[in-house]
């Protein structure tokens, strides 16, 4: 199992960032293999992602629960690569914001285990959190911020911070 630890400063604020961050319709804007995220329509709370992976395209599930009070995001993979994670938004002195995110991986496979072992992964987190962060700096979705009573169930969403690498424009 790896353990992989990031942070990225956001320079928007607190609120805006979190709220990008569970609007997962955008997640092809900035996280490049992720093709689709859709909520289980027979699961609340739960996310299905289709995404890229070199020539395949492969499918995964997450279990999501979130806090808007603390901004935070848990999850745990249902199918698919097995791991959790937690997104924490936290609000800067100067009024921006900072996106920190765990992941808890255990590959499996001959190709995860080497992209692991040579930090592939972490860098794919890494590039998927800068182009995130840019994304929220532009304004991110040109959605409006969720009402509250629609709130509950989008802030239990929430997918996977690593994947393969193709940009979107």
């Amino acid at each position: 199992m790896s353990i992989i630890e990031l942070s990225k400063p956001v320079r928007a604020t607190a609120q805006e960032t979190f709220f990008q961050l569970i609007r997962f319709d955008g997640y092809p804007d900035f996280m490049h293999a992720v093709d689709q995220a859709a909520p289980d329509a027979d699961t609340p709370g739960r996310m299905s992602f289709r995404y890229t992976s070199g020539n395949a395209t492969l499918h995964y599930t997450v279990d999501i629960d979130s806090s808007e009070e603390f901004a935070e995001v848990h999850w745990t993979s249902v199918d698919g690569p097995k791991h959790t994670g937690l997104a924490r938004v936290i609000a800067t002195d100067s009024g921006d914001s900072e996106l920190r995110v765990r992941v808890d991986l255990r590959p499996a496979g001959v190709i995860a285990n080497r992209d692991d072992v040579l930090g592939a992964i972490r860098s794919r987190m890494e590039h998927d959190m800068e182009q995130f962060a840019e994304y929220v700096e532009r304004g991110g979705g040109e959605a409006p911020m969720p009402s509250a009573e629609h709130r509950s169930t989008m802030e239990r969403l929430f997918g996977k911070l690593f994947s393969g690498s193709r940009r979107r424009a």
